[in-house]
């Protein structure tokens, strides 16, 4: 029986979106994955030079600075997803690199991993861009 429930456990992925921490600062992305009880917030933390990957229990919506989830996918394959996740690499040498760009290099990797669809990949992406006004890199 617990095969066959682990056969059919799903995750929901989401980008949460967190307020700046300050007046002009930049808004905070981090990935969420809400399983049943299980509550996880991925995301790289601290100032450019000095990131490092944190993952930690949470729901999102537990702070004043949260904003909204933003859907992604469901995940079917949630070891797969932690394992692209863990293995992200996080880019200290580029000034202007933060974590909206790990969130969108995270989302690259999941798609090539097969971890979600490119139809999933492509709606979070232009989400992304119509709520921020961002433009995405390899984007023409």
């Amino acid at each position: 029986m617990a095969l066959i429930q682990e056969l059919y456990r799903m995750a929901i992925l989401y980008i949460a979106v967190y307020k700046p921490r300050q007046t002009l600062g930049t808004y905070h992305w981090t990935l969420y994955l809400e399983e049943g009880d299980s509550h996880l917030v991925f995301q790289v933390v601290r100032n450019p030079g000095q990131f490092q990957y944190q993952e930690l229990s949470s729901r999102p919506e537990n702070t004043d600075r949260h904003v909204e989830n933003i859907f992604v996918a469901d995940i079917n394959d949630i070891e797969g997803y932690r394992a692209v996740v863990n293995s992200q690499a996080v880019d200290n040498e580029t000034y202007h690199w933060g974590c909206q760009q790990w969130v969108f290099d995270v989302l690259e990797s999941l798609l090539d991993d097969s971890i979600i669809t490119d139809y999933d990949h492509g709606e979070a992406k232009h989400k992304l861009e119509m709520i921020f006004q961002v433009e995405i890199e390899g984007d023409e």
